[in-house]
This record gives structure tokens, sequence and C-alpha cells, in this order.
């Protein structure tokens, strides 16, 4: 389930940051279609990639695949809190 709990917590984090899919496959080097099947969980990610993902969200992948959707969701706000 770990994949699903990744696949999950990267659509709502890119909506929460209001980026597009096409965004992110840009930032990745994939195609839209790539990027969606990775957020559908149908196609997993090569270190390369969990890196720039780490990067653009501040996360590691490893507490996206363990985080419920609320979890990281709440990660994400509390980490601008602390910026701001």
């Amino acid at each position: 389930m770990k994949n699903n709990n990744l696949a999950s917590n990267l659509r709502v984090l890119r909506y929460y940051k209001h980026y597009s899919q096409s965004y992110l496959a840009q930032k990745l080097g994939v195609s839209q279609p790539d990027y969606s099947n990775i957020e559908n969980g149908k196609t997993g990610i090569c270190p390369k990639k969990e890196k720039i993902i780490e990067e653009i969200y501040e996360i590691s992948i490893a507490d996206l695949t363990i985080f419920t959707e609320d979890e990281a969701l709440e990660y994400i706000i509390n980490k601008k809190r602390q910026l701001i």
C-alpha cells in the first residue's frame, strides 16, 4: 500500500501547491501522461526523480510513503508556517 500513499500524497500536494501535472512532468523530464501514471500509482519513480520531488515539496519520499494525505498536507502547511 505504500505506493498508494505516495501516489495520493503527490496528488494532494500538487493540488495544494496549485501545480499542474504538466508543470511537474516538465520538472521530472517525463510526459504529462507518464506523470499521471505516477500519481495513479501505475508507474514507480526512479531515485533521480524521487530527489527532484523531494526538492519541489521539501518532504522526503519516505515520509510521503508513510503519511496519510492529511499528515502530508499538515506537514507542508506547518513547514510553510515556520517560514513566516
